[in-house]
């Protein structure tokens, strides 16, 4: 992350991508969809610095597990 890094401003834009994405994996197999999103996640954190990519992969799953409650209550 940058200093310039605006949280509020990236949430604003990946909300934007889910809502396009999601008509996409919706369509598919819960394997398919998973698989998928793995592959992302793979991309994700192999474009870090192999000494950041643990904790990049934790902050991810940290980051999936507060999203799924949230997704949960609606």
């Amino acid at each position: 992350m940058t200093e310039e890094y605006d949280f509020q401003a990236a949430l604003r834009e990946s909300n934007g991508l889910v809502e396009q994405i999601r008509p996409i994996l919706a369509a598919q197999s819960p394997e398919v969809a998973g698989t998928t999103i793995a592959q992302l996640l793979a991309i994700f954190v192999a474009g870090h610095a192999p000494p950041l990519r643990e904790a990049a992969l934790g902050l991810l799953v940290e980051c999936a597990k507060v999203w799924s409650r949230s997704w949960s209550a609606k």
